[in-house]
């Protein structure tokens, strides 16, 4: 979610992550410009439950030559979320 408002969105395929960073963030949203920041929930609507707490955005560096000038820019490719069951067992029993 966004302030005051609703973001949809989807999960990724960790698959479609470049490979040297995909065994690291198994759950991952694409819409990287139109979601929440670090803390916004990510919920299934279908199922009406909480999926996991949004942690961070997934950037590559790659080089961008325009002109014969050369600049390394970041991308974004997704989102990585924090799953609901990882959340649970960080906050223990009895909390939860």
């Amino acid at each position: 979610m966004t302030p005051e408002t609703v973001a949809p969105s989807r999960t990724l395929s960790p698959e479609m992550l470049p490979a040297e960073i995909r065994g690291r963030f198994d759950t991952v949203i694409a819409d990287v410009a139109t979601t929440g920041n670090s803390g916004s929930g990510v919920f299934d609507v279908a199922n009406q439950c909480l999926l996991g707490i949004m942690s961070r955005k997934i950037q590559e560096r790659t080089i961008v030559s325009t002109n014969g000038i050369s600049v390394e820019k970041l991308v974004d490719l997704a989102k990585y979320f924090v799953p609901a069951a990882q959340i649970r067992q960080f906050i223990g029993p009895g909390l939860g």
